[in-house]
């Protein structure tokens, strides 16, 4: 289960040039609902990740 205010290794699964890779990124958690998690980098535009998706591959806490 994610935790608001952790930060997340987060892997998903994206569409690459015609083929399915993982991409993972270090996102740090604003809020949780459900299956739904709320997503900040700073690097990146704020994303919401559905744990439960097809497409959500892990998600490892960073100490």
């Amino acid at each position: 289960m994610l935790e608001a205010g952790k930060v997340y290794k987060v892997t998903t699964l994206v569409n690459s040039e015609g083929a399915w890779d993982e991409e993972s990124e270090l996102w740090t958690v604003t809020a949780v609902e459900g299956t739904c998690a709320k997503l900040s980098n700073e690097g990146r535009e704020n994303r919401v990740v559905d744990t439960a998706s097809w497409n959500f591959v892990k998600a490892e806490a960073v100490d």
